[in-house]
């Protein structure tokens, strides 16, 4: 921790001596962003880091893949582009599962999400 302290400082040094405004009042009273919610709490310091440093773990990108599937099949309204989304939900949803070697909550409920499936392809076939 004490490296972090000391490159701490040569920053904040550094920019006083190129005259940088540190106690600018746009900054003031301004909260700092919020976490990542896709990332685990105790990966958060790592994930940071490395996104500070120019790289995103392949776990955060699936993640936020999945996120935006998810965003996107709550605003659909054809069944037959939903069943196309779900699909591919599906198969992020395994790929996460095979990286992490667990299983994921939609996944684990094999039956539930196959009727789903089943329920929306029937609905296709009927329009």
């Amino acid at each position: 921790m004490d490296i972090l302290l000391t490159l701490a400082e040569q920053k904040i040094n550094q920019a006083l001596a190129e005259g940088v405004e540190l106690n600018s009042p746009r900054w003031r009273n301004k909260a700092l962003p919020p976490d990542d919610p896709n990332v685990p709490a105790e990966l958060r310091m790592a994930y940071t880091l490395l996104k500070n440093s120019g790289f995103t773990p392949p776990e955060l990108d699936l993640r936020k893949d999945i996120k935006r599937l998810q965003d996107m099949l709550d605003r659909e309204t054809d069944e037959g582009t939903r069943l196309k989304q779900m699909e591919k939900l599906n198969f992020l949803l395994m790929k996460l599962d095979l990286s992490r070697g667990r299983s994921n909550a939609i996944t684990s409920q094999d039956d539930y999400y196959r009727k789903i499936v089943e329920r929306v392809k029937s609905q296709k076939v009927r329009s």
